[in-house]
């Protein structure tokens, strides 16, 4: 999940933030794109699993460098920092890239819930992690854990 100070609006009635919300972990691709919403301080926005609470600004509007929000994340409590040149990130899951030699076949960028098919078998991906991949085969429901483990 990445969040942005795209820019300020000012007017009669005070300051508003575009922040936007980048979510790479949603299941459809059209989801995961930049998402602008505008705040101010003490407001409550997007959803329960998709949003934030602008809590604080500590700098001025007028300077946009040295401004920082102070934002509390819906889905976990947790108190994000952004500022204009310091998007707040945070890994919410994994993607992998995989390859099979014996058919040559490579899949980019795999999702937990992918189906891959190979020797013969359907398989789907049920857990990916920093350094692993499980897979489970249709046929059987065997399970078999990948572990990657860079060349030195």
């Amino acid at each position: 999940m990445v969040l942005t100070l795209d820019s300020i609006e000012t007017n009669e009635l005070g300051a508003r933030y575009v922040i936007s919300i980048e979510r790479q972990v949603a299941v459809l691709p059209a989801q995961r794109i930049k998402r602008p919403h505008y705040a101010s301080v003490g407001e409550k926005v997007g959803e329960k699993n998709d949003g934030f609470t602008l809590k604080e600004v500590n700098g001025s509007p007028a300077d946009p460098g040295t401004l920082k929000l102070v934002l509390q994340l819906t889905d976990t409590g947790e108190k994000a920092t952004l500022s204009k040149d310091n998007p707040f990130r945070r890994t919410d899951a994994y993607s992998a890239d995989l390859k099979y030699d014996p058919e040559g076949k490579k899949w980019q960028g795999q999702r937990i819930g992918a189906d891959l098919k190979f020797a013969g078998d359907d398989n789907i991906i049920v857990a990916i992690d920093q350094d692993t991949v499980i897979l489970l085969a249709k046929s059987n429901q065997k399970k078999t854990t990948l572990t990657y483990s860079p060349n030195p």
